[in-house]
């Protein structure tokens, strides 16, 4: 076999000098088969090809030589599909799996055009989604599920999903896919760690915060008798993690700025209720208050009212700026072209910074701010001016009538037949104080309740932001003062291909010095949004020779 491994390292080191003459030749060569051409390891030359350090363009070029060689040597024998589904000594691994590891996106989804079996597993049972999960491979993963209709549930050795991968792994942009198209967060691997108790061991909030809203229980133990929360705090996770994971207080429910996070509800309920409470409480102000007062006080209730009434209404059922999908690109067209952080998995859409799913409606909100369930509604870019209308003329009528109900209730028991405000006075009965007293601490209550909220818009209204980009978005983006609303190049894409994949890069290492073990490490080692310079690479070759 040591012919065959020097005609292998010959075969790479033609493909590392970009000698193509010299490739084919030995592809054509009749000493051996092209088969048997294996590194130590057991890598064929479709392995190499996806670990080589060339840029990804050329990889696909020497590939489709190399099919086009095998197909004329070996006709009808099908020996591409054959090599492409070996695996290799190390850990099983096939040239697919190898090229998803490395990110050639391009090349991997060629490898499955020419025959590459997809559901093929390594030693640790792990197929190619769990290495696109592992690795942050957001295109290749939509393709899989999206086009390949693969199944999202796989299990690996240890009874572990992609998702399950993705969480452990604080791959966030991944677990946010993967979570987008599971229904069921709850799953456990052989330890009985569901995906939230491996976020809590990546200390990733992210992907604790978008597992709670979708319904992962916090209650869950695993094997060991743990949840995520005694887990988190075993290990030393943030608090802010520890404290989403916590049973949340009574007073948290009604926190109208943070609100505990848990799973998404209908909403439908709270509006109901909030519309009952609104004409209760206008009933009784149009019985026990408007009779009393003068004709100017009864007439600022009514404005006020229909003011109220107008601002809802249009906070209510107005589009908020619903984000349209686009229907020239797919959800893996999105991924190929943009960050994961600007696309979203549910809408298919492209999201610039300001834009937002929402849980709720399950829709993406442009200019988003919030879901408010007093409104049923989103408030976004086309409903917002309307929605801080309403809360001011709400707090107006919070305001106005507590004082008139209190106003109404002193004199009621004071000397008032002189009083030139009030008529009818006389009229005065144990339902109508009742009534007072009601009106007084509902609009009490609510004031105090929707003070903190209109505080916070009058914040956004000055600072020209939203209640999302001030309290859930990362502060780095919001820091960056890029604007993401059209293609820019923080939304998109940057070149995977790193400055030692160049003509030039390669040949500076010498081909002749360049073995199999060496440029195998070089490739998993390189980090693609980093370009390293050459005293580092230096570093790291003494490095391997030690």
């Amino acid at each position: 076999m040591t012919d065959a491994n020097n005609q292998i390292d010959d075969l790479l080191q033609a493909l590392l000098s970009l000698d193509t003459q010299k490739f084919r030749q030995i592809l054509q060569s009749q000493l051996f088969e092209i088969w048997d051409l294996k590194t130590y390891n057991g890598n064929n030359i479709f392995h190499e090809i996806a670990i080589s350090l060339v840029r990804e363009p050329v990889a696909i070029d020497y590939f489709q030589q190399a099919v086009i060689e095998i197909n004329t040597r070996y006709p009808d024998q099908n020996i591409v599909k054959k090599m492409l589904d070996h695996p290799n000594h190390d850990d099983g691994k096939t040239p697919l799996h190898v090229a998803i590891l490395t990110g050639r996106k391009k090349l991997a989804r060629i490898y499955i055009d020419n025959g590459a079996d997809f559901s093929l597993k390594d030693n640790q049972g792990q197929s190619a989604t769990h290495i696109a999960a592992s690795n942050g491979q957001l295109a290749l993963l939509a393709y899989f599920f999206k086009e390949l209709h693969i199944p999202i549930d796989l299990r690996d050795n240890t009874g572990k999903t992609p998702l399950h991968i993705a969480a452990l792994e604080g791959q966030e942009q991944s677990a946010g896919l993967l979570i987008a198209v599971t229904t069921d967060m709850n799953l456990k691997d052989d330890e009985g760690h569901t995906p939230l108790h491996l976020a809590a061991i990546s200390k990733s909030y992210r992907i604790v915060r978008h597992l709670l809203m979708r319904g992962a229980s916090k209650d869950i133990v695993n094997n060991a008798g743990s949840t995520p929360l005694k887990i988190a705090e075993q290990i030393g996770s943030p608090t802010q993690i520890q404290e989403v994971l916590e049973k949340p207080c009574i007073l948290a429910h009604i926190n109208p700025i943070r609100p505990p996070i848990q799973p998404i509800k209908n909403s439908r309920k709270t509006f109901i209720f909030y519309i009952a409470v609104f004409i209760i409480r206008y009933f009784l102000i149009f019985m026990c208050i408007v009779p009393f007062v003068h004709i100017p006080v009864a007439a600022s209730s009514f404005l006020i009212f229909m003011l109220t009434l107008i601002t809802f209404a249009a906070s209510s059922g107005i589009d908020p700026g619903y984000v349209k999908k686009d229907s020239e690109m797919s959800l893996v067209d999105l991924y190929e072209k943009y960050n994961g952080d600007f696309v979203c998995p549910y809408c298919e859409v492209k999201r610039p910074k300001s834009n937002k799913h929402c849980q709720h409606c399950n829709r993406c909100v442009q200019k988003f701010d919030h879901h408010c369930p007093w409104i049923n509604n989103c408030v976004g870019a086309r409903n917002h001016k309307w929605f801080f209308s309403f809360l001011f003329f709400i707090e107006i009528d919070f305001l106005f009538h507590m004082a008139i109900s209190l106003m109404l209730l002193l004199d009621a028991y004071g000397d008032v037949s002189d009083d030139p405000l009030y008529d009818n006075l006389n009229e005065i009965n144990q339902f109508w104080e009742i009534s007072l007293i009601i009106i007084f601490s509902v609009c009490g209550i609510a004031f105090l309740l929707v003070l903190p909220l209109f505080y916070v818009q009058v914040v956004n209204l000055l600072s020209n932001t939203t209640t999302h980009e001030r309290f859930a978005f990362k502060k780095s983006a919001r820091k960056s003062g890029k604007n993401l609303d059209s293609d820019t190049s923080s939304m998109l894409l940057p070149s995977e291909e790193n400055d030692l994949t160049t003509m030039s890069g390669i040949s500076a290492y010498g081909v002749s010095e360049v073995t199999i073990k060496h440029t195998t490490s070089c490739c998993f080692c390189l980090k693609r949004e980093k370009t390293l310079t050459w005293s580092e690479m230096n570093e790291f070759e003494e490095q391997e020779k030690v």
